[in-house]
């Protein structure tokens, strides 16, 4: 793991093979992320695997950015149970 808040993971997405208006949201989401982490003061690493791009926040990965593999371009997303259940009731 390494340090999230320079631009090394949007220089790795940048490789992914998507249309550029898919590698933006994914370029967003990371910004989301670095800034969010700024604000509240939360360490933020990130983990480059040979398909994705992963970031940790306070030793709990919660984000998950497909660079390749299957599904290029696709976002997992880590949620307790009371986001689970706000999500499906939304």
């Amino acid at each position: 793991m390494t340090p999230a808040s320079d631009d090394r993971p949007i220089r790795i997405l940048e490789r992914t093979p998507v249309a550029q208006d898919h590698k933006e949201r994914l370029f967003a989401l990371v910004r989301l992320a670095q800034e969010t982490a700024l604000e509240s003061g939360a360490d933020l690493q990130a983990e480059f695997g040979k398909e994705h791009v992963a970031l940790i926040a306070d030793h709990n990965q919660f984000i998950r950015l497909f660079r390749g593999g299957a599904m290029p371009g696709a976002v997992e997303l880590w949620l307790d149970e009371a986001a689970k259940v706000a999500l499906k009731a939304a």
